[in-house]
């Protein structure tokens, strides 16, 4: 998937307060908080001012694998990282998260659970935003389809996230956007936001395959 931001369109359909988006949204945004917050505690960081955060995400459906990395850096208030972590884990390696503080050239480890429970709330989402789509949702209907079976048709995807974190206290309600690429419509862009600068947003990236 290109790195860049896409341009995207909104997508002719409301999804910004269906609450099958919005509750594994704000779980993956504690998801990721609490890992920032195993960060800085274990690597002792005391100037902690924000994180960013890249993880790419493929996971197939047949054959069942998968692969999962993760970029971690944590900034102070000056824009300096303070500390770096990465982390590549796939269907036959667990992996690990492993981190340095660069300040004190310190390295350490965190808890590797993190991806599988970021894996679990991208898999709702990603499920929901797929069969939502009006041709799909009309389909699953006339054949009622329960949701377990909703969820093992939901083809391979391969998704990025961008996170970018602001420590600080969070002010307001989140609000969502979802956008499609108008050339390729299984393809799109989720955007989770506390604040009209983007100084706190989460933008998932998706492809179905």
């Amino acid at each position: 998937m290109d790195s860049q931001t896409p341009s995207y369109n909104p997508k002719n359909r409301n999804l910004k307060i269906n609450s099958e988006v919005l509750q594994p949204l704000e779980s993956l945004d504690g998801i990721l908080r609490n890992m920032i917050g195993e960060i800085i505690n274990k690597g002792e960081i005391h100037n902690a001012s924000r994180a960013f955060i890249y993880m790419r995400m493929v996971e197939l459906a047949h054959p069942k694998s998968y692969i999962h990395y993760a970029k971690v850096s944590v900034l102070d208030d000056k824009n300096s990282t303070v500390a770096s972590c990465e982390s590549i884990e796939s269907i036959s390696s667990p992996g690990k998260i492993t981190c340095q503080n660069l300040e004190k050239d310190k390295p350490f480890e965190i808890s590797n659970d993190y991806l599988s429970k970021t894996k679990n709330d991208l898999r709702s989402i990603l499920n929901t935003i797929y069969w939502e789509d009006p041709i799909r949702k009309n389909l699953a209907e006339e054949l009622r389809l329960s949701t377990h079976e909703r969820k093992s048709l939901t083809p391979s995807y391969s998704s990025e996230i961008y996170a970018n974190i602001n420590l600080a206290e969070r002010l307001g309600k989140p609000t969502i956007e979802i956008y499609e690429n108008p050339h390729c419509p299984d393809s799109g862009m989720v955007r989770y936001k506390m604040d009209e600068n983007n100084k706190y947003k989460i933008d998932v990236h998706y492809r179905f395959l």
